[in-house]
């Protein structure tokens, strides 16, 4: 038996594109996104209400909604609920978020049917029982305490009130004390309020056909609309705080700092976002990055340092951030601002682009193979009207078709160091 000695060739990358999706609307005009994959048994329905963070009049009171809708209805307890999910090894998960949350129920496709009533149940005649409340409140502020101890959680608490400033929506954050504060009355009209069939929408993935359809318009197209406009938001101009620097201070023996330099720019429908967002890939998005080859690699003051490119409604946060020993705090911020102008100033070899471009390429083909990150995708995209398959088109092209002018030009016109701030979390 002869053995084969000859490498195969090293095949390029194909284009994958966005998996093919369609909507229609229930009777009460509810939108559902469809995306089918008929070889998979397995299907994600994700409702999503406009009810996040934006839209809520108390500290705290959108996760409040979100995260005890699954404890109880009206008709049945926690443990029931959680009884019936566990016979059929089925999942809801529920998330909290800005704009809109979104609540996911995942299972065999054969249990689809059975369970979107109990789906729809849970979404629509949650109990709010005083005691789930309680136990909730009490959870929640412990975790808060705790969390106030994590420099990076100070860090990334404080960044949209420093990038937007203190009076944008976007900056609001829980203190302790707010979630006792939140009563039966405020979940039941928040809810009454924001979870109408006017402010849903709801996304299917996985295994689809006419029984899990018929189901969905039998329990989710009976949802009565609450008589008022769809709830909208329009994202103010962003109004950085004033100073460069912002520090937060943390009690106690403090070992290290986390570190954040960032603003809000450009969103996703601006001409120059997909050649911004491999740019910023470039600074800091992968371990081969500008960034963790210089802080971490050769300098050793961290163990992870990354630079992102966050969408929001209508602008994104670039963003820069890693924790380091409090000594040299100073050290990767002057490092961080080299690194800016290296970009600015001189051309990006070959190599390190083609290397970039097949690390974002390949990372862009697993991530087209995950139901829920598509599903999860579909509807950030669907919410801020972007078509997700042009999107990805224009992603793959400006992979393959950037030159290092251009990202030279980009670093010029975007990491404007006037325009940066800074977040220390730790020691100042």
């Amino acid at each position: 038996m002869s053995v084969q000695r000859t490498l195969p060739p090293i095949a390029e990358p194909k284009y994958f594109p966005f998996p093919s999706n369609y909507c229609y609307s229930l009777p009460n005009g509810i939108p559902v996104y469809v995306m089918p994959f008929e070889h998979i048994q397995y299907t994600h329905i994700m409702v999503s209400p406009r009810a996040g963070v934006v839209f809520q009049n108390k500290r705290g009171l959108s996760d409040a909604v979100i995260s005890l809708m699954k404890e109880g209805t009206t008709h049945k307890s926690s443990e029931e609920i959680n009884d019936q999910l566990d016979f059929y090894g089925a999942v809801i998960e529920a998330g909290n978020a800005l704009i809109s949350p979104q609540m996911v129920l995942s299972t065999l496709t054969r249990h689809a049917t059975t369970l979107l009533p109990l789906f729809c149940e849970i979404f629509t005649s949650p109990a709010f029982r005083q005691k789930e409340i309680d136990i909730w409140a009490e959870k929640s502020e412990q975790e808060l305490q705790q969390m106030l101890q994590n420099v990076r959680y100070l860090g990334n608490r404080k960044y949209l009130e420093v990038y937007y400033g203190k009076s944008h929506p976007y900056a609001q954050s829980v203190i302790l004390g707010d979630y006792r504060k939140i009563t039966q009355e405020d979940l039941a009209d928040y809810h009454a309020t924001n979870y109408g069939a006017e402010n849903i929408e709801i996304i299917v993935a996985g295994g689809f056909n006419s029984d899990i359809k018929s189901a969905i318009e039998s329990t989710f197209g009976t949802i009565a609309p609450s008589g008022k406009a769809p709830l909208t938001f329009a994202e103010p101009e962003p109004q950085p705080l004033p100073q460069k620097r912002t520090s937060i201070e943390k009690d106690g023996d403090v070992v290290q700092n986390h570190v954040q330099v960032g603003c809000a720019t450009i969103g996703q429908h601006h001409p120059d976002y997909y050649k911004l967002r491999f740019t910023t890939h470039l600074l800091g998005g992968y371990f081969g990055s500008r960034l963790m080859k210089t802080i971490r690699e050769e300098k050793g003051y961290t163990y992870g340092i990354h630079a992102m490119l966050l969408p929001y409604s209508n602008s994104c946060v670039f963003n820069i951030s890693c924790e380091t020993a409090t000594e040299y705090t100073q050290a990767v911020f002057d490092c961080i601002y080299e690194e800016i102008d290296r970009m600015q100033c001189e051309l990006i070899g070959e190599d390190e682009l083609f290397t970039a471009r097949q690390y974002f390429t390949g990372e862009y083909l697993n991530k087209m193979s995950s139901n829920i990150s598509l599903i999860r995708d579909l509807r950030a995209k669907k919410m801020n009207n972007i078509d997700p398959a042009m999107f990805y088109h224009n992603w793959w092209d400006t992979l393959q078709q950037t030159t290092p002018q251009q990202i030279m030009d980009m670093a010029k016109k975007y990491f404007c160091k006037d325009n940066l701030r800074e977040i220390i979390a730790g020691k100042n």
